[in-house]
């Protein structure tokens, strides 16, 4: 999810100070309190200033947690500090962004796959508050999006929608809407159908990478996938077996020792034999 609203997909860089804190406890992963301390040059172009709030980042599902559900926090607007406590660990990046939320939802997942004659949607939310729906969009080609259906927020955690009438190749988002008519969009995922999909469907991010490569597998079933990474003249520098499920499929690759150069990625499934290739920028990060 992004920073400042929890919105996968949304662009928030107007409301996030431009540094960020990597803590690494000296003798354990800790559970704090920690004190961030920033310099208001940093934050000087943001929009309508703070407060401002700590968000810590999650490896295990790749989003900003959502700052009402990382611990208790304490802005200090003459210290220029944010000191959070109550935490389950504290081994993260860190950000500051602003403490106020346009939006009262953080996206957790959004997945699709298909299901004979539709396609099932699927995505989980936390922190609901003064939500009024969730609109369902749909594309041809990943660019132009109408409206196809819309599910009221009804303060769940999970939701689902059926597209009775798919695509050969569909592209969806959510629209989410609050009480106010305040809005922000989900990530763009893709659904073939079952009897034309080929090759799995791959999309990868971020690229170029520095520390590691975050690989998405969208597949009508549960398969088994031959990950290959190489550089550009075709040495294999990694290969691994995965289990894919049916939805979208999450493989997380360490680069960080990777020398700087382009490489081939190369994701085969074993079921079907069908495979895709993309490239991707290893480069060592500046900041």
């Amino acid at each position: 999810s992004s920073l400042y609203s929890g919105t996968i997909g949304a662009n928030d860089s107007a409301y996030v100070i431009d540094r960020f804190w990597k803590i690494n406890p000296s003798l354990n992963n800790g559970t704090g309190p920690i004190t961030i301390t920033y310099d208001p040059a940093d934050a000087s172009g943001l929009s309508a200033g703070g407060p401002y709030v700590a968000q810590q980042w999650n490896s295990s599902n790749s989003n900003w947690d959502y700052f009402l559900t990382t611990g208790t926090q304490t802005f200090n607007s003459t210290a220029h500090t944010v000191t959070v406590s109550g935490l389950t660990t504290i081994n993260a990046w860190w950000a500051l962004a602003r403490g106020i939320s346009p939006l009262p939802v953080t996206l957790v997942s959004f997945n699709g796959w298909n299901e004979d004659t539709h396609n099932k949607l699927e995505w989980k939310v936390i922190a609901e508050q003064n939500l009024k729906s969730y609109q369902i969009e749909r594309s041809n080609d990943g660019v132009h999006f109408t409206t196809i259906g819309e599910v009221s927020a009804v303060n769940k955690s999970n939701y689902t929608f059926n597209d009775e009438n798919p695509l050969n190749l569909g592209y969806y988002r959510i629209k989410m809407m609050d009480n106010s008519e305040s809005y922000s969009y989900s990530a763009t995922i893709a659904i073939q159908l079952e009897q034309i999909a080929t090759a799995p469907m791959v999309s990868f991010y971020p690229n170029p990478t520095s520390n590691e490569l975050n690989v998405l597998v969208q597949s009508n079933s549960n398969a088994t996938y031959e990950i290959i990474i190489m550089d550009i003249l075709g040495h294999e520098v990694y290969s691994e077996t995965y289990t894919g499920s049916k939805g979208v499929s999450r493989f997380i690759f360490n680069t960080i020792d990777f020398p700087d150069a382009a490489y081939l990625l190369n994701v085969r499934n074993l079921n079907n034999g069908k495979a895709v290739m993309h490239k991707f920028i290893k480069t060592t990060a500046t900041k």
